[in-house]
């Protein structure tokens, strides 16, 4: 049975409702994922997006995948954008089961007036939060408000000139006491000066090596589903009391080990693991395995006849199979009571039946993952 997409908690997803103060910069990922793993396909609706309705529009790139989708929205606002109502919009992910099955998840984002009037600023999210420790690859992000369409940005280290024209700046190497800022030239139509300096981030960086973790899966590839899965840690630099959170699909799963297990999982479920070393650096985060599931399915075959009713002796009767999950090369034996008969078809004719004689066929399919098929036999 075709399932329809589903909306992924993972990096971020899964949010739909936001609020905001006017000027202000909104991005989140917006991830989609089929328990079937069939292609996935998004596009999306709403005035927000609709520069004649909403000035400036915010964006939300189609997208397509097998199995998992990834987009991302981004809306930069100004001056003039808050109102009471929120905005409003719809993404639709459609798949190509069969029959095909769409998802409408609708997002409400809630724009606040400024409190004071216009003017630049911006400021640094740190991402991971908090303290670090030695070799942590750390990602900055401008968060600008009344910062325009095309702002400019210079990030400096501890007063000198790092990174590029960009709203992220991100550093492996940083040291104790170091000093993260970044400026803002903004261009937006509302504000009389352009300039802005967000407040400084000091770094605490602590003297451990950063911890990493990758997961590896036993068996590895695609398996059928109901199949007893393991994901491994395989952990570096992970301290005398490692802390190990597995997730599927964002979600905590599992206990405090460096192993799960799983036999529920479905195509498009998303695994991975945090591992926290030591408290004064942050959780690290593993590669993310997407599982390759094969449903299990039932083989079958009927089989009908040409001649309908009663048949006079000698008469030529012609059998046919009509498999079901048959796979791609199906073998098909034929036998007339008990016994092998015929050729490897779909097609079996015989001009020497008698009255009472039973007609089957043997369905062995090449599908992967299979359940046992039952023959039907036709009784003359």
């Amino acid at each position: 049975m075709n399932a329809v997409p589903s909306l992924s908690f993972n990096n971020g997803s899964g949010q739909s409702n936001y609020t905001i103060t006017e000027g202000q910069t909104i991005c989140f990922p917006v991830i989609f994922f089929d328990n079937n793993g069939d292609s996935l396909y998004l596009t999306s609706s709403g005035a927000i997006f609709n520069s004649a309705i909403t000035n400036p529009p915010a964006s939300l790139p189609n997208a397509n995948g097998d199995g998992i989708l990834f987009s991302q929205f981004c809306w930069s606002t100004d001056c003039g954008q808050a109102r009471n109502a929120p905005y409003q919009f719809t993404v639709s992910v459609i798949d190509n089961g069969c029959p095909p099955k769409i998802t409408n998840q609708v997002y409400s984002i809630k724009v606040n007036p400024s409190p004071g009037p216009p003017a630049p600023a911006v400021a640094i999210q740190q991402n991971p939060p908090g303290p670090i420790c030695t070799g942590t690859a750390v990602t900055f992000t401008a968060l600008p408000t009344f910062g325009g369409t095309n702002p400019i940005y210079q990030w400096k280290l501890n007063g000198i000139n790092v990174g590029a024209n960009s709203n992220t700046y991100s550093s492996s190497s940083l040291s104790n006491g170091d000093v993260i800022t970044v400026s803002l030239i903004s261009n937006s139509v509302c504000v009389n000066t352009f300039n802005a300096v967000s407040p400084p981030v000091v770094m605490i960086v602590n003297p451990f090596a950063a911890p990493s973790v990758s997961i590896s899966q036993n068996p590895p590839g695609t398996f059928c589903a109901g199949t007893n899965i393991s994901f491994t840690a395989l952990p570096v630099n992970p301290g005398a009391t490692p802390i190990y959170q597995w997730t599927v699909n964002g979600l905590n799963v599992g206990i405090n080990s460096p192993v799960f297990s799983s036999t529920t999982l479905t195509i498009g479920n998303q695994v991975g693991v945090s591992l926290l070393a030591d408290p004064g650096c942050p959780a690290a985060a593993s590669n993310i395995i997407n599982v390759a599931v094969n449903p299990v399915l039932t083989p079958s075959v009927t089989i009908t006849s040409d001649n309908l009713g009663a048949i006079c002796p000698g008469e030529l009767v012609t059998f046919r199979a009509f498999p079901t999950n048959g796979g791609s090369l199906p073998i098909f034996q034929w036998q007339v009571n008990g016994v092998n008969v015929g050729v490897n078809s779909n097609l079996f004719s015989s001009a020497t039946l008698n009255n009472g004689d039973i007609v089957k066929v043997i369905l062995t399919s090449n599908e992967n993952c299979l359940t046992v098929a039952v023959p039907t036999p036709i009784t003359l």
